[in-house]
C-alpha cells in the first residue's frame, strides 16, 4: 500500500479509535443516552452538511490521478470518517463544558464550544491539507492552506448543534434556546436509550441546518468572490 494511503487509512482507524474511547467516556460520566444521542446526531448533521459541501464544489475526498488518499468506509461522497472525527472534536468539548461551566446557559457553552472546536482545527485542517487527506476546490482567502469559510463553518456548525442538541435535555420545544437557565446535563441512573428523543433531535437539526445554510452559504460566496484557488 502507498504511503498517502497508509496516511489516509490510519487516520481513519485513529478517529474509529478514538469515537469508541469518547463513547466510553460519555456512558461512565452520563450513562448511555447522552453520548448516543450526540454521536447520531452528529452523524445526521455533519453528514448532510459536508455532502452538500461536496456537491456544491467547495471541496473534494475524491482526487483527479490515482495517487490520492484511500478510504475503507464512505458515506455518499464522504468518508464516514470525517464525521466521525467531527464528534471526536465536539463530544468532549461538550463534557468539558458541562463540568467547568455548569450554570451557564445554552448559547453561552455552544458559543464557547464552537471556539474550542475552531482552535483545534486551526491545527487539524492545515496538517491533514498538507498530508493530503483531501483537496480545497473553490476559490476563496486562504490561511495556512485552508480556505477561511471552513474556519467560519466549524464555529457555526459546533455552535449550532451544540445548541440544539443541549435544548432536548432542558425543555420540550425550541424555547429552551432562548432560556438563561442552567444547561447542566444530568447524569442518568439507568442505561434507558429512550430512542423516542432521536426524531425530536433530527427534527430541530433540519430545521437548523437550513438556517446555517441560509446564513453560511451567502458568506462562502462573498469570501470566494474576493478570493483565489489554493496557490493560485
Amino acid at each position: 500500500m502507498a504511503t498517502d494511503s497508509l496516511v489516509s487509512v490510519g487516520s481513519e482507524f485513529l478517529a474509529y479509535g478514538l469515537c469508541v474511547l469518547y463513547l466510553y467516556a460519555g456512558h461512565k460520566k452520563y450513562g448511555l443516552r447522552v453520548p448516543l444521542l450526540f454521536f447520531v446526531g452528529s452523524l445526521f448533521w455533519t453528514l448532510t452538511l459536508e455532502n452538500a459541501a461536496v456537491i456544491m464544489g467547495f471541496f473534494s475526498y475524491i482526487f483527479p490521478n490515482s495517487t490520492g488518499p484511500f478510504y475503507l468506509v464512505w458515506a455518499g461522497l464522504v468518508p464516514l470518517w470525517i464525521s466521525i472525527g467531527w464528534f471526536d472534536v465536539t463530544f468532549p468539548a461538550f463534557m468539558l463544558l458541562d463540568s467547568i461551566l455548569p450554570k451557564a446557559s445554552i448559547w453561552t457553552k455552544a458559543a464557547v464550544g464552537g471556539v474550542f472546536a475552531l482552535s483545534l482545527d486551526l491545527a487539524i485542517d492545515p496538517a491533514a491539507t498538507a498530508a493530503g487527506l483531501w483537496r480545497w476546490t473553490h476559490p476563496s482567502l486562504y490561511f495556512l492552506g485552508v480556505p477561511l469559510t471552513n474556519y467560519i463553518g466549524w464555529f457555526m456548525l459546533t455552535t449550532f448543534y451544540l445548541a440544539v442538541y443541549q435544548s432536548i435535555h432542558i425543555k420540550t420545544g425550541f424555547s429552551a434556546l432562548f432560556t438563561t437557565r442552567s444547561s447542566r446535563i444530568i447524569p442518568e441512573p439507568s442505561l434507558n436509550i429512550q430512542l423516542k428523543t432521536i426524531p425530536t433531535l433530527m427534527g430541530r437539526l433540519a430545521v437548523f441546518q437550513l438556517a446555517f445554510l441560509a446564513i453560511y452559504v451567502p458568506v462562502l460566496f462573498t469570501i470566494a468572490s474576493i478570493g483565489t484557488l489554493p496557490g493560485g
